[in-house]
């Protein structure tokens, strides 16, 4: 069948992140403030169902901000967990989108320092960021596509 579609059509996957209780790290040597944020990844078409715990991958994501940073942005302390969570948050959405969200279950953010964050002011609001415990998001990855457009 000379000219006939190949086409397929692809399903788009959803994938379900749900953050359990922040935990505050110990310094160890380092300059600045390190928080824990445990999350849970599930994709969304077997929530409810019987293999939804077998199939749930648990991770820890470690968010560190150096001490400069810090004090130049000035985040007061009750206000640095929700402000870290956020560039956690957006970090492991940004692995799950691309599928690269890693086997292990310890996950390290690079470090928030005056390098790799030249802004001057806090990007976040944390009055607008909502509280991390229970927090969840939705995430499509959109399968790769072999084959000419």
């Amino acid at each position: 069948m000379l000219g006939a579609c190949l086409c397929r059509s692809f399903r788009v996957v959803q994938r379900i992140i749900k953050f359990g209780k922040p935990q505050v790290l110990p310094q160890h040597g380092m300059d600045g403030k390190a928080f824990a944020f445990p999350f849970d990844v599930v994709d969304s078409e077997i929530v409810g169902k019987p293999e939804q715990a077998s199939k749930t991958e648990s991770h820890r994501l470690i968010v560190s901000i150096g001490k400069l940073r810090l004090a130049e942005w000035g985040i007061r302390t009750g206000d640095l967990e929700k402000v870290l969570f956020e560039f956690g948050r957006r970090y492991v959405v940004e692995l799950i989108k691309t599928n690269a969200l890693p086997a292990q279950n310890t996950i390290q953010m690079p470090i928030i320092t005056v390098a790799t964050h030249p802004e001057t002011k806090c990007p976040f609001d944390a009055s607008r960021i909502r509280e991390p415990e229970g927090a969840e998001s939705e995430v499509e990855i959109e399968p790769s596509r072999i084959g000419f457009k």
